[in-house]
C-alpha cells in the first residue's frame, strides 16, 4: 500500500472543520466479488485476489473511530466475502458507540433461513443501514427471490432495506425487478444512472443518460480504498492517477483524521458537493487556463464530467486558487448550510421528495399557471435516486392522472429521467382511462336523457364535475378519469330518479344504502350514486346554502355543478371523511376548479362563512392548510390566519400529512384502528363527540366494523392490532422519556 504523497497532501492546509464533516466514512473491504457486472465502477470480480489484510483493516476501522466519524459504510467488491472479519469490525466500531452500513449484493439470501440468520447478526453488530445492489447487470448472476429473502427477513426484523437499481438509458427490464419487490413495504428503491466509469466505460454514448445538472451527494462520502488510498468518492474516482483532487492521499503518509480534513477543506471538492460539476466546468471556461482546456463536446453524466476535468494537475490549481476567493467560499458555506438544512426537512429530504415534491411537480406539469413554477426543479428532483418511481407510477394510476401527464412524461427532459417502465405504465394507463372516459360521458349523458324525462335536475360531485366542466371547455386542461359518478337530487325525487335509471338498464347492486346516498347502480363499469345529502349530516356541511349556489355548464343541461366555494369545502371534508387517501386526486380537483374560476374569482368570506358553520371546522382547514404551506396553492394568507392552531392542529396535520400523497386504502388492515380516534381529535365539542360515539358504536356502526373484518379477514385483523401493539411498546420508552424531561 504505497504511494507518493499528492499535491493535496503537501500543499493544503489543515484548517477547522465543521462538526457535520465526518458523518460517514467508506471502507472497502475487499475489491473481490463473486459476480463480474458489467456496469461495476471499481471492476470487481472473483478473479482479485489483493485485499487488505485483517490486521490492516482493523487498524484503518481503529483511526477512523479515532477521527470521530459516526458512521462507517463497509462496501466492496462484495464485503460479505469476509463475514467473519465485517462482524469484528462492526462490533468494534459499536462499542465505540459509532453505527455500521453496508452495500451487498444480497448473494447470501438465496435461502431465507440463512437470509434471516445473517441479518440478525449484521444488526446485531451494529448494522443501521443495509444496501442491496440489484438491477438487470446482477440479475445475471443472482435470481430475485435473493432479494425478496432478504426483504422477507427484514420485515420480520422491522428493519428498512435500500435496493440501489443502476440503469442505462433503455431499461425496458427494470419492471421484473421492481414488481417482485412492490409487495414488501420495508423495502425502499433508489434508481441510479449508469455512469461511464470502471467497466463500464463499454457501454456506448447512447446507451448512458448525460443528466449533468445539481450537486454530487457520492462527494460528501470519503472512501478508503483496498490499497490505502483514501478517495473523494466511493467507487468512481478508484482508477484516478495520484495527482488528482479525487485522491486525497494514503494512509502510508497520513492519519485517515488528516486526510478526512483535507477531503472536507479542498475547495474543489467543496464545490463539487454544493454546486456540482457543471460549475467547476463553467467556472474553468472563464479562466485563462479554459482556452487550454480541451473539453468535450459532450459528457455522459456527473462522473464523465467530473473526472475529465480533475484528470489536469494544473487546471485544478487553477481552479483551486479561484475557488479559495473569500466570495466562493462564502457562497459554498452557505450552499451547505442550505443542503443540510433541506435534508433534515426541506427538498432534499426523501420524505419530502415522495410526498409534496413529486405531488408539486405533478399538479403544475397537468395544471399549469397557479402554482409557483417548478420547471427548474422538476430535473433536480426526477433525477434523484431517493424517488420511488414505483410510489409515483402508483400515485398516478391510482388517481385517474395518467391521462393529463401523458404529455409531460413525454417530453425529452422528463422522459430522459423518468424509467422506461414508468412511462410504458402510464402510456397503457393513459389509454385504459381514455376509454373509461368516452364510458363516463355515454353514462352521463344516459343520466341526463332520465333527468329530463322526468323533469328534474342534479348536481354533478366530485369528479363527474370536473369532466363536464373540462368538456364544456374543449378540454383545454385534459381531465382527470373519475373512479364512479356522485350526483345530488332533491330526495323528493331521489327515488324516483333511481327506479328510472334501472328501467333504462342500469343495475342495481346488492348493498346497504348509506345514510346520504341511495344503493349503488352500475352501468358497464360505471358505479352510479345518488345522493340525497353531499355528505353524511355528521360533518355539519351548510348544504342548504351551497345548493343555492350552484353553476349551470353549457350543454350539459340538466347538471348542475356546485360553485367554486362549494367545490373546495366538499372535495376537502370529503378526503377528511375518507382518512385523507387520495390526495393527489383532490389537491388536483381542487386546483383545476380554481384555475376555471380564476382565484381571483373565489369568495373567501364566503367560504370561511361556510367553513366556520360547518360542525367540525378541522376538518376544512387540514387538506386545506397542507394545499397551502405543503403545495404553495394560491390561497390568501388573512383566509389562512382563520385556521385551528395548536398541539391539536398539529397533530391531525401531521397525520394528514403522513397519508394524503398515498394511494392507500381507507379501508386497509389497521386504518380503521386509528381512524375513530383521529375523527374524535375533530370534533370541537362535546355533542360531536358524542354523535361520533354513537356513529361508531351504534348497532349499524358495529355491523360496519364486522362487515370490514370479514371483508379483510380476522387473521389481517388481528396482524393489524398486533403490528399497532408492537409499534407502541416500540416507542413507549422514548414517550416516557420525553415525559420525564
Amino acid at each position: 500500500m504505497t504511494s507518493s504523497p499528492t499535491e493535496a497532501e503537501t500543499a493544503l492546509p489543515l484548517p477547522a472543520i465543521a462538526a457535520d464533516s465526518r458523518e460517514q466514512v467508506a471502507v472497502m473491504v475487499t475489491r473481490r466479488c463473486n459476480m463480474s457486472c458489467a456496469h461495476c465502477s471499481v471492476a470487481s470480480s472473483p478473479s482479485i485476489s489483493n485485499e487488505p489484510s485483517d490486521d490492516e483493516l482493523i487498524r484503518i476501522v481503529d483511526e477512523i473511530l479515532d477521527a470521530r466519524v459516526r458512521n462507517i459504510q463497509f462496501t466492496g467488491g462484495e464485503p460479505m466475502l469476509r463475514e467473519p472479519l465485517l462482524l469484528r469490525l462492526m462490533e468494534t466500531a459499536q462499542a465505540r458507540g459509532v453505527s455500521s452500513s453496508m452495500t451487498s449484493n444480497g448473494y447470501w439470501g438465496k435461502d431465507p433461513v440463512e437470509a434471516e440468520e445473517k441479518l440478525k447478526a449484521l444488526r446485531k453488530a451494529g448494522l443501521i443501514l443495509l444496501t442491496i445492489s440489484y438491477d438487470p447487470f446482477h440479475e445475471a448472476f443472482l435470481p430475485i427471490e435473493a432479494v425478496q429473502n432478504i426483504g422477507r427477513a427484514a420485515e420480520k426484523q422491522q428493519f428498512t432495506v435500500q435496493v440501489n437499481i443502476s440503469r442505462l438509458r433503455n431499461d425496458q427490464d427494470l419492471d421484473q425487478i421492481v414488481g417482485p419487490l412492490e409487495e414488501l413495504d420495508c423495502v425502499e428503491l433508489r434508481f441510479y444512472d449508469v455512469q461511464p466509469v470502471g467497466r463500464a466505460k463499454q457501454f456506448a454514448d447512447e446507451e448512458i443518460r448525460s443528466n449533468l445538472e445539481g450537486f454530487c451527494n457520492a462527494c460528501e462520502r470519503a472512501a478508503i480504498s483496498d490499497d490505502g488510498r483514501v478517495m473523494a468518492c466511493n467507487g468512481p474516482a478508484y482508477f484516478t492517477k495520484d495527482d488528482s483532487p479525487l485522491i486525497i492521499g494514503s494512509l502510508d503518509n497520513h492519519t485517515v483524521g488528516e486526510l478526512l480534513d483535507l477531503h472536507a477543506a479542498d475547495p474543489i471538492l467543496q464545490t463539487i458537493r454544493t454546486k456540482g460539476p457543471l460549475y467547476l466546468k463553467e467556472t474553468l471556461e472563464k479562466l485563462p487556463e479554459g482556452s487550454r482546456f480541451p473539453f468535450r463536446e459532450e459528457y455522459h453524466g456527473l462522473c464523465d464530467l467530473c473526472l475529465h476535468i480533475n484528470s489536469d494537475a494544473r487546471t485544478c490549481e487553477a481552479l483551486r486558487e479561484h475557488l479559495s476567493e473569500p466570495r466562493e467560499v462564502a457562497q459554498r458555506e452557505s450552499l451547505r448550510l442550505l443542503i443540510q438544512k433541506q435534508r433534515i426537512a426541506g427538498e432534499f429530504n426523501r420524505t419530502f421528495v415522495n410526498r409534496a415534491g413529486i405531488t408539486r411537480i405533478l399538479l403544475d406539469a397537468s395544471i399549469p399557471g397557479l402554482l409557483p413554477d417548478s420547471t427548474g426543479r422538476r430535473s433536480q428532483l426526477l433525477s434523484r435516486p431517493d424517488l420511488d418511481w414505483q410510489q409515483v407510477l402508483r400515485t398516478i394510476t391510482g388517481n385517474g392522472l395518467a391521462r393529463p401527464l401523458t404529455r409531460f412524461f413525454e417530453s425529452p427532459d422528463v422522459s430522459a429521467l423518468t424509467p422506461a417502465f414508468v412511462q410504458d405504465a402510464i402510456r397503457n394507463a393513459s389509454v385504459a382511462e381514455s376509454v373509461k372516459l368516452l364510458e363516463v360521458k355515454k353514462t352521463l349523458r344516459l343520466i341526463a336523457t332520465c333527468l329530463e324525462e322526468a323533469g328534474a335536475e342534479a348536481v354533478l360531485l366530485k369528479g363527474a364535475a370536473l369532466v363536464v366542466q373540462s368538456l364544456s371547455d374543449g378540454e383545454a386542461i385534459p381531465c382527470k378519469t373519475p373512479g364512479d359518478i356522485d350526483l345530488y337530487i332533491d330526495p323528493d325525487k331521489a327515488n324516483a330518479i333511481q327506479e328510472k335509471l334501472l328501467e333504462n338498464g342500469f343495475e342495481g347492486l346488492v348493498a346497504d344504502a348509506a345514510s346520504h346516498h341511495l344503493p349503488p347502480l352500475r352501468k358497464g363499469t360505471i358505479l352510479v350514486e345518488i345522493h340525497v345529502r353531499i355528505l353524511p349530516e355528521f360533518w355539519g356541511l351548510p348544504e342548504e346554502a351551497m345548493l343555492k349556489k350552484l353553476i349551470t355548464v353549457s350543454g350539459w343541461e340538466p347538471f348542475r355543478v356546485l360553485s367554486t366555494e362549494g367545490f373546495l369545502l366538499h372535495t376537502a371534508v370529503h378526503t377528511t371523511s375518507e382518512g385523507y387517501t387520495h390526495g393527489l386526486k383532490t389537491f388536483w380537483g381542487q386546483l383545476f376548479t380554481m384555475k376555471s374560476a380564476g382565484p381571483d374569482s373565489i369568495d373567501w368570506n364566503l367560504l370561511r362563512k361556510w367553513a366556520a358553520s360547518c360542525r367540525c371546522p378541522r376538518s376544512f382547514w387540514i387538506p386545506i392548510q397542507l394545499a397551502a404551506y405543503e403545495l404553495s396553492f394560491p390561497i390568501p394568507e388573512d383566509f389562512l390566519e382563520d385556521a385551528p392552531r395548536g398541539r391539536r392542529q398539529d397533530k391531525l396535520l401531521g397525520y394528514a400529512s403522513n397519508r394524503i400523497y398515498s394511494t392507500m386504502s381507507h379501508s386497509e388492515a389497521g386504518f380503521i384502528l386509528q381512524k375513530f380516534p383521529h375523527d374524535l381529535l375533530l370534533c370541537d365539542s362535546p355533542g360531536g363527540a358524542m354523535r361520533l360515539l354513537w356513529a361508531e358504536f351504534s348497532p349499524r356502526g358495529i355491523a360496519r366494523r364486522f362487515q370490514y373484518i370479514r371483508e379483510i379477514g380476522w387473521g389481517a385483523y388481528f396482524r393489524s392490532k398486533r403490528d399497532l401493539a408492537i409499534s407502541y411498546f416500540r416507542h413507549l420508552p422514548r414517550l416516557l422519556t420525553r415525559k420525564r424531561r
